[in-house]
């Protein structure tokens, strides 16, 4: 893939607002693999009731229709808004999937522990904590992405992007440190469990995800760390990176995808089955339904329906928990 290949126009007609001439065809696969991948998370979240899968579900989208919009300048570079919308879109949505990581990981706690704590924490409450950690990461990336982006209407405006880019950077470098925060807290979840002999039920569905969560972390410290060395050099069209769509294709784009299908694969509500995979919330309407979930000849129609409306139930419950 090179920058001038297969475009309507010429690479010095383009426009101003995009550093490098997007590929279309390269673009427009990147959207139909996150737009696949996030309507199997829908599906998933429905068939297992999960309703905090919400969150993956709009990274998803995020990176879709980032895509999409890319896919769209690749033919029209005069338009600012498709190159404005899908560099918030793309730089942002990997904190939805940072986010769904850390609520997978505190239900894995909750489910395995018979306390449901590492380091004498509970699983509810590193589920908020790690939460609130990753919305500070997004405002810093996305304030500072803003403050850079108006700096050009200051009147001091070397001064405001330098504000912008530090914010920027203070971001993703926060990022980094929570990050390996919580890969010292999965380590010792896992001492604990072979400690304490945790919940013995899909013990290798249980090691599987955890190898996931793993795998995923290490794409998005590579993610991460490719957009500090990114915008550590600046953010004009003349520095290498940014002028060179490669790099954000296969450090950004291509392990966020990687990350979006291992989820499908281990998906949670496949591994963490019962109300114990959701921090035992939804009991009572659980075993409402338990004898009634069974599709049979003749009742398919009430199976999806008390799937759709479980589904509802908990994800109700999620937003509840996000208000406090």
């Amino acid at each position: 893939m090179t920058p001038d290949t297969g475009f309507s126009v010429p690479r010095d007609e383009f426009g101003p607002f995009w550093p490098f001439h997007p590929s279309f065809e390269t673009n427009l696969c990147i959207a139909a693999l996150f737009g696949l991948s996030t309507g199997i998370h829908v599906l998933q979240a429905i068939l297992h009731r999960t309703g905090f899968c919400w969150v993956i579900v709009m990274g998803g989208l995020w990176e879709t229709f980032a895509f999409v919009l890319r896919t769209l300048g690749s033919q029209n570079g005069t338009v600012p808004v498709y190159y404005i919308i899908s560099s918030v879109l793309f730089n942002l949505a990997p904190l939805w999937i940072n986010a769904f990581l850390y609520m997978m990981a505190a239900r894995l706690i909750y489910y395995c522990l018979p306390d449901h704590k590492v380091f004498n924490i509970h699983a509810t409450t590193l589920a908020k904590t790690f939460v609130c950690l990753d919305i500070v990461c997004f405002l810093g990336q996305a304030g500072g992405g803003a403050v850079m982006q108006k700096s050009g209407e200051s009147d001091e405006p070397e001064n405001m992007w330098k504000l912008g880019h530090g914010i920027y950077i203070f971001g993703c470098a926060a990022q980094l440190c929570f990050l390996a925060l919580f890969a010292v807290l999965m380590v010792a979840f896992r001492r604990k469990v072979n400690q304490e002999g945790g919940s013995a039920e899909g013990t290798r569905r249980v090691i599987f995800l955890e190898a996931v969560i793993y795998v995923i972390l290490l794409l998005i410290t590579v993610r991460v760390t490719y957009r500090l060395i990114e915008f550590g050099q600046g953010t004009g069209h003349d520095n290498p990176i940014i002028s060179n769509e490669n790099y954000a294709i296969f450090l950004d784009a291509v392990p966020m995808i990687v990350a979006f299908f291992l989820l499908n694969a281990g998906h949670p509500g496949i591994v963490m089955r019962g109300v114990d995979g959701n921090f035992g919330r939804g009991k009572e309407k659980h075993e409402l339904l338990q004898d009634e979930d069974r599709p049979t000849s003749g009742s398919r129609l009430v199976w999806l329906r008390n799937n759709l409306e479980e589904w509802r139930y908990n994800y109700d419950l999620e937003l509840r928990d996000l208000r406090r």
